[in-house]
């Protein structure tokens, strides 16, 4: 990572960055190179999902790691954090209450009634997020925390589910601690949203229709839009300072002209949206293609090459 750039200075100024988008759009893959730049420049990180199975391992070549902090590469970690492991984790470590959990929050049958709780496994979700970031032990906390967060719509209700709780009429530790987590959440000096997309029209269309909700209704606020798999400009002008072709040839040139063509207009109509939000990274990065795992440590280098996307 070039020192002095602005996704530099996003990467060493937070604590905890959630990256989130339509799926399919490689935010998992711009999660991991946003890890390696940031341990590239000197940071302990911590790389968190929420899946029903482990994606981020594979991409350092190892096998899945569960609710378990293990490390991935030099000054990178990873989990896939659980409800049930958070869970145990907010009553052991953050309540002190072992022997409580020991003899009885440990049962199956509790356990299945906290799970039929409404908005209790995402609390303990975000909560789990704060005490890694603010609460734990100085020298255990990482620098820097990059959620893999669930896709767009999943997302919101994860975000906003802190403010449904405070504003329930709950009371006691629940309320008391939810408070905590969405104050947390409000730091905008620490804590921030980075919205993945590419350059196709029906995905920056969803984008440009959500991003204004994030900002509007997440307690985190929208620090930073990357647009992944921008395609290489094709014109009928530089196409045809190609070899005289035909057939299949002309066909492929054509699809690349039309395709550099949409992609131009998405990232126009893009670049319009993120106008709404003065101050906050705006990165493109080019199409690699497909890409092989495990990733090189330095894999980095190869995906956030591409200069920042002016408005």
């Amino acid at each position: 990572m070039i020192q002095g750039t602005a996704l530099a200075r996003l990467l060493t100024s937070r604590k905890l960055l959630f990256v989130t988008g339509k799926g399919g759009i490689g935010k998992t893959l711009v999660s991991v190179a946003l890890a390696q730049a940031a341990a590239a420049a000197g940071l302990k990180v911590l790389l968190v999902e929420n899946s029903s199975r482990d994606q981020i391992p594979s991409l350092f070549g190892m096998d899945p790691v569960g609710h378990n902090e293990t490390i991935a590469a030099p000054g990178i970690s990873c989990i896939n954090l659980n409800s049930a492991g958070n869970f145990r984790e907010y009553v052991t470590k953050y309540l002190g209450q072992q022997k409580m959990f020991d003899t009885v929050l440990s049962h199956r049958v509790v356990q299945s009634f906290f799970n039929t709780i409404p908005g209790l496994a995402e609390a303990m979700m975000l909560g789990r997020l704060f005490y890694t970031c603010d609460i734990r032990e100085v020298d255990q906390r990482p620098d820097l925390v990059i959620c893999d967060s669930p896709a767009s719509g999943h997302f919101l209700s994860l975000m906003t589910t802190p403010d449904a709780i405070v504003g329930s009429g709950l009371a006691g530790p629940m309320l008391r601690d939810t408070q905590k987590v969405l104050d947390f959440l409000r730091r905008e000096d620490d804590v921030g949203v980075i919205y993945v997309c590419t350059p196709e029209p029906l995905v920056v269309s969803e984008a440009v229709d959500f991003l204004p909700v994030i900002h509007q209704k997440s307690p985190a606020k929208l620090c930073g839009v990357i647009v992944n798999r921008i395609p290489p400009a094709v014109t009928a002008t530089t196409s045809a300072q190609r070899a005289p072709v035909g057939g299949e040839d002309s066909a492929l040139t054509n699809f690349l002209i039309e395709r550099s063509a949409k992609s131009k207009t998405a990232l126009d109509m893009l670049r319009v949206s993120v106008q709404q939000f003065p101050g906050i990274l705006f990165l493109g990065l080019r199409d690699l293609g497909f890409v092989d795992d495990p990733l090189a440590l330095d894999f980095y280098r190869t995906l956030l090459t591409e200069e920042t996307l002016h408005t």
